[in-house]
């Protein structure tokens, strides 16, 4: 069965509400056809009344797309901070389990002398200030990896 006009317009009006760009808008879209396909136009009634319903949520709590990127890049910088030796004490390591520390990780971004952006915690960082934080934490692990 067809999704409505009005179906359709909502859909399309959170996605630019939110400010999604058509690979944000494919990868929801794989995520709510569960790896079907990236096309809006491929999302049954059922899936597309799902992804409407956590879009107006997104829209209620003023989540903009600035946001996910911000989270993406943070859980991004996080894997990379795994791959450093558990010396630098930014995670907790029990077995093969790992749990970031953020508390110490915001202590060297703020006091240490080897920070990039002193005074500023991981979640005042700006998405360019996350990116260079994700390459200089990425140079470190492929150094710690070759030690």
């Amino acid at each position: 069965m067809q999704r409505t006009n009005a179906q359709n317009r909502r859909l399309f009006g959170l996605i630019n509400k939110l400010g999604f760009d058509a690979d944000e808008r494919r990868r929801m879209v794989l995520h709510y056809t569960g790896g079907r396909s990236g096309s809006s136009s491929d999302l049954t009634i059922e899936e597309c009344n799902n992804m409407t319903g956590y879009l107006a949520h997104l829209v209620a709590c003023k989540f903009n797309v600035e946001d996910m990127r911000r989270d993406r890049l943070r859980k991004t910088l996080i894997s990379f901070v795994y791959q450093l030796p558990a010396g630098f004490g930014f995670y907790k390591q029990d077995g093969d389990k790992k749990q970031f520390d953020a508390g110490v990780y915001d202590r060297f971004l703020v006091e240490g002398k080897h920070s990039p952006y002193p005074g500023k915690r991981l979640n005042q960082l700006s998405i360019k200030e996350l990116g260079r934080l994700i390459a200089i934490m990425k140079r470190w692990g492929e150094h710690y990896s070759k030690q």
